[in-house]
């Protein structure tokens, strides 16, 4: 064979793979769309999302130990890169204690159907854990709180 014609056979193959790399591509994961979806961050992993058009901020109750403290209803999405799946969940956290707790999740996978769904609403408030991507939703969430409480003031 020719220089000429490795030289050709060479450029077919890298289109090749870039058809290929593209075609993967397009298949990926379709990260939920803002403006309603807050991105909160990712790593090679993971990816975490804040559903900011339900979030609700309220006054917690003295029937779960947090009375009077700041609280906060979000639906949070993790997308988990290793498995090629995703889960919702409900969380509420107490942003005066920075605690915790998942209501109810949801897994879905690649075809967007349902692994699995717990309900959760009697589980107990749990720590942050600090540095880790739990932390980094709980920062989004106290964020949000405050975008909208500065929003009302203007």
């Amino acid at each position: 064979m020719s220089l000429k014609g490795v030289f050709v056979m060479k450029k077919i193959l890298c289109l090749l793979v870039l058809l290929l790399s593209l075609t993967a591509t397009c298949a990926a994961f379709n990260p939920p769309q803002p403006p309603r979806w807050y991105w909160i961050g990712s790593d090679a992993h993971y990816g975490a999302w804040i559903d900011t058009a339900t979030a609700r901020f309220y006054i917690g109750s003295e029937k779960y130990g947090h009375g009077n403290h700041q609280c906060a209803l979000v639906w949070v999405e993790w997308y988990d890169a290793d498995k090629d799946e995703y889960l919702i969940s409900h969380d509420e956290y107490d942003l005066d204690c920075r605690m915790r707790r998942t209501l109810h999740a949801t897994f879905y996978n690649s075809q967007n159907r349902v692994i699995n769904s717990f309900n959760r609403s009697y589980a107990d408030f749990e720590d942050i854990i600090p540095g880790t991507n739990g932390e980094a939703v709980y920062d989004a969430v106290v964020l949000l709180k405050e975008t909208r409480e500065n929003a009302r003031r203007l």
